[in-house]
């Protein structure tokens, strides 16, 4: 997924709770840069790279059949290069026994011509139920 440099992280951000919702690992990983370091609820450690992000969530899906996302604020550097989303996750789509949600981060930054996420982190919240997108 190729966005031009006049894309703004807005839009970008936007349709990133898509892929998720589509469970298209491709267009996922798609917004993660090469370098990517990823903190997931549960996990001890960071997951870095994309061919490890992907393999997450290849196991993931393999698991869970939903996980959606919402983007509910996207803020822009002064100089157009990076910036950070704000969002929630849940893994489930109702509020069904055993699921979890929480709220997430990603910061972003123009890397190869494109919007990509350099740093995502999620955790879980007590105080946020799994919702309906």
């Amino acid at each position: 997924m190729q966005l031009s440099l006049e894309s703004s992280l807005d839009k970008v951000a936007q349709t990133f709770p898509k892929a998720f919702a589509d469970k298209d690992i491709d267009r996922i990983i798609d917004f993660f840069a090469d370098d990517v370091i990823a903190m997931y609820p549960g996990w001890s450690l960071p997951v870095t790279g994309k061919a490890a992000n992907r393999e997450a969530w290849v196991n993931y899906y393999a698991r869970n059949r939903t996980h959606p996302i919402s983007t509910d604020s996207v803020v822009v550097a002064a100089s157009n290069d990076v910036g950070h989303s704000f969002g929630r996750w849940a893994t489930s789509e109702t509020n069904e026994p055993g699921a979890v949600a929480g709220r997430y981060t990603a910061i972003w930054q123009r890397k190869n011509q494109q919007w990509q996420i350099v740093v995502l982190s999620a955790h879980v919240h007590e105080d946020i139920a799994p919702f309906s997108f």
